[in-house]
Formats: C-alpha cells, sequence, structure tokens
C-alpha cells in the first residue's frame, strides 16, 4: 500500500467515524433527523449574530448579514465559496444601486 492510498483510507475512516457521531448525537438529542439539521444549519447564524453585535452601525449590521446570506447560499448550493462570491462581487455592480428581482434571481444558483 503506497503513501496516498494510505491517506485516502484514513480520511475514509475519519468521515466514518464523523458519521457515526453524528448519527449518535443526533439519536441521543431526542430531534428528528430534519430538525438536527435544522438546528446545526443556524448555528453559524446564532454566532454570527453575536458578533453582529460588534457592527458599529445599523448598514454594517446589515451588510455583514447579506454577506453571510451569499456564503450559505454557495455552501447550501455546493459552490466554490470563494469563487461565487467573486462572481457576484462582479456582476453586482454592474447593475447600479437597484438591481431588479429578475437581475437578482439570475445570479442566484
Amino acid at each position: 500500500m503506497d503513501k496516498t492510498t494510505s491517506i485516502t483510507t484514513v480520511k475514509k475512516e475519519m468521515k466514518l467515524q464523523e458519521w457515526v457521531a453524528q448519527i449518535e448525537a443526533q439519536q441521543t438529542s431526542g430531534l428528528t433527523i430534519r430538525e438536527w439539521c435544522a438546528e446545526n444549519w443556524i448555528k453559524h447564524y446564532v454566532i454570527a449574530r453575536k458578533n453582529f453585535l460588534f457592527s458599529f452601525t445599523e448598514k454594517g449590521a446589515h451588510a455583514s448579514t447579506v454577506i453571510m446570506t451569499m456564503i450559505e447560499t454557495a455552501k447550501r448550493n455546493g459552490l466554490d465559496v470563494y469563487g461565487y462570491l467573486l462572481h457576484l462581487l462582479t456582476e453586482l455592480p454592474k447593475y447600479g444601486h437597484t438591481p431588479t428581482k429578475e437581475q437578482l434571481e439570475a445570479l442566484m444558483p
């Protein structure tokens, strides 16, 4: 067995152990799979909400929310987050200060 194969095997084993740990955590929590997934997904927003307290203005907090929404949209659709943000930040300025609903929908994955 060469080094690459052993690394791949170790990574697969680690993923399997993570999966088993997640299943055990879900089963002991008393939540359904759907509730448990939703709870894990929203955890990022709860942590971010605490960070928004340090925004100096309402506009700053709103901007943080928009950026986080873009990042989560990319993650949930299996996109490269950096590439998606780069695409959005390149295309959005072309629409001016008030893009139409159709223009925004065209940018969604």
